[in-house]
């Protein structure tokens, strides 16, 4: 999630429509069409051009070879016959735009718009918990062929730097946490087979369904790490509770997984530590969110989703409480 702050001050900034404006004129489409679907690690806006519908994403403080990157591997899982965002070309060519604002730096991307429904866990048949699970085992069997067109985030290096880096010095429960899940990483084997490219948010905010067709959005949180940490991430609101290996559920997820590639039981029952590590992350995600206070001066929703945030991060240092009296 992007810094509170920038996301209150860009939606509430009086320009932001011209802005966006200019920004949609690299690709040459109607400004008057545009709808904010979602802000949350970026402002995601549809729109349309020529009757076609198309989605603008805009990411603030991004890094720019990450998001060439990340459309390089769309464009490779879309020669593998999976059904992905396509990344649309500016009018230079661009498949990255780049943009000096008073915000800072922004970075946007147009993709095709893929209709079709969404769904919430609690929705989904046993017949789409198969389809989840095909879905991410498709794209891991074609990752073990891809060959990244530039340096690629890593779970065990670049992350848990970024993570360490936003941890207060004093912050006892979560670096305790951290130190701990080093030296698990530090243990773990890394081949062809059980390491590569991954989505690392294949949940089922970011699944399209069309009956059984399964398409696939926003994989910009995309690094290389451990295959089955992307499984533990893809599942985790059905873990919330109780991490259960044996529940029906999971199991039908992994039959769909395993009908594309192998993964060994030892490498599953991995999934409760790098649901731990999810935690960490997330954690460390929310501190670097919450740049400002509540205010009375600030609009109700963004008071909310302090409050909900707050509730998040005091939830996770009781837990760690716990596992390391």
């Amino acid at each position: 999630m992007m810094r509170l702050s920038l996301m209150r001050d860009f939606l509430a900034f009086e320009g932001s429509k011209a802005l966006i404006s200019s920004i949609l004129e690299k690709w040459g489409g109607n400004a008057n069409t545009v709808q904010l679907i979602r802000a949350s690690n970026n402002f995601s806006y549809a729109f349309q051009d020529q009757h076609e519908r198309f989605i603008l994403r805009i990411t603030p403080e991004g890094n720019w070879s990450s998001l060439e990157e990340e459309c390089s591997f769309l464009h490779f899982l879309l020669n593998q016959s999976i059904c992905v965002n396509r990344p649309i070309l500016s009018k230079n060519g661009n498949t990255v735009e780049e943009f000096h604002t008073k915000f800072g730096v922004l970075h946007a991307v147009v993709f095709n718009f893929i209709p079709g429904d969404s769904f919430e866990i609690e929705d989904i048949s046993t017949n789409h918990f198969f389809l989840w699970g095909e879905s991410l085992g498709a794209i891991h069997q074609a990752s073990r062929n891809y060959l990244p067109c530039g340096k690629v985030k890593t779970i065990q290096y670049d992350l848990l730097q970024e993570v360490e880096e936003l941890i207060p010095n004093n912050d006892v429960e979560a670096i305790n946490e951290l130190e701990h899940l080093k030296v698990w990483l530090d243990s773990l084997e890394m081949n062809s087979d059980n390491y590569g490219r991954i989505h690392f948010d294949f949940e089922l905010d970011n699944l399209i369904w069309n009956d059984d067709k399964v398409s696939v959005i926003d994989f910009e949180s995309g690094l290389e790490g451990w295959y089955v940490a992307d499984i533990a991430f893809a599942l985790r609101d059905l873990f919330t509770e109780q991490i259960d290996l044996s529940n029906p559920q999971f199991k039908m997820f992994m039959s769909g997984y395993r009908s594309k590639v192998n993964i060994s039981d030892e490498e599953l029952r991995r999934i409760p530590m790098f649901l731990r590590l999810h935690d960490l992350v997330l954690y460390a995600t929310l501190l670097r969110s919450m740049d400002i206070e509540k205010h009375a001066h600030n609009p109700d929703w963004v008071n909310g989703l302090y409050d909900k945030l707050t509730y998040k991060v005091e939830g996770y240092k009781e837990k760690w409480k716990k596992l390391h009296r």
